[in-house]
Parts: structure tokens; sequence; C-alpha cells
């Protein structure tokens, strides 16, 4: 099959021309009032950041748990049900607990 001409879209149908504006540019109030796509990155970043570093913080291991379940281990008191092998078993094969 062969094209010999590529067929123009009516006037009416042509493609609007865009821009590109720098933040803080003064036109881009004008572009605002034009209907102009303008995007806007929020302040919350900062926030992130915040929440990253107070995360980073926080110890890997909770050694006051590792203890307490050390010493429940040791003297015979710590107990775990069927239930809750099956569940960790399930968990670690399939990243997420079971469906009850």
């Amino acid at each position: 099959m062969r094209i010999n001409s590529i067929p123009q879209l009516p006037e009416s149908q042509q493609p609007e021309a865009t821009s590109v504006r720098k933040a803080g540019d003064p036109t881009q109030a004008d572009a605002l009032n034009q209907g102009a796509d303008v995007a806007t990155l929020s302040t919350g970043s900062a926030q992130i950041e915040s929440l990253k570093a107070q995360l980073q913080a926080l110890p890997d291991v909770r050694q006051e748990r590792v203890q307490q379940l050390q010493k429940a281990v040791n003297g015979g008191t710590y107990q775990v049900s069927n239930q809750q092998i099956a569940d960790a078993i399930f968990s670690e094969l399939f990243g997420a607990p079971p469906r009850s």
C-alpha cells in the first residue's frame, strides 16, 4: 500500500502551539489567564525530609524488646501458637499476612 499524500487537518482541528515557562516568570500569570497548563511543586518536600531524618534516627533493632524475648525463651515461658508460626512462614514467603 502506498500513500501519495498526507491529508491536512481542517483549521479548526489544528493542534495549538505550547510553550515552556520558568517558575517565577512574570508571564506565568498571563498563562493562567489564557488557560495554559502550569505545574506547581508542593512545599511538602521539607516535611518529608524531616520525617526521613526522624526515621533514620530510630534504631534498627528494639534492644529492649529483644532482651524481653530472650528472657522469655531462656526461661521457657515463651509460647507461640501454631497459627502464629503459620502466619510468620506465610508472611516470610509471600511478603504479606494471609487473608483471614
